[in-house]
């Protein structure tokens, strides 16, 4: 069945155009984005890596740099996943 325009962004069955998903979605993307953006800035700001600067060490390595690099590892596995779910959200198939 084809479904009729009524050019308020959604068809006449009251449902969101293709174009109109992905603008949404991206603006979720985005938001998020610079949720973890704010997130990360915070865990890696002094006062939590004063609580991380001691002189006990983890599989040989520096306290600290093991919270760094955790951080870090979280920052990429994190933006990868909002990047994904924005792809995965995006690509939907036409009726």
């Amino acid at each position: 069945m084809k479904r009729a325009w009524t050019g308020t962004g959604r068809d006449a069955f009251g449902t969101l155009s293709v174009m109109d998903r992905r603008t949404q979605m991206k603006g979720i993307a985005t938001q998020r984005l610079i949720a973890l953006f704010g997130l990360f800035f915070v865990l890696l700001q002094y006062p939590l890596l004063q609580l991380a600067n001691k002189p006990e060490r983890v599989l040989g390595l520096p306290v600290l740099f093991v919270y760094v690099f955790c951080c870090w590892a979280l920052l990429i596995a994190a933006i990868a996943l909002v990047m994904h779910l924005k792809r995965t959200n995006t690509t939907t198939k036409d009726e």
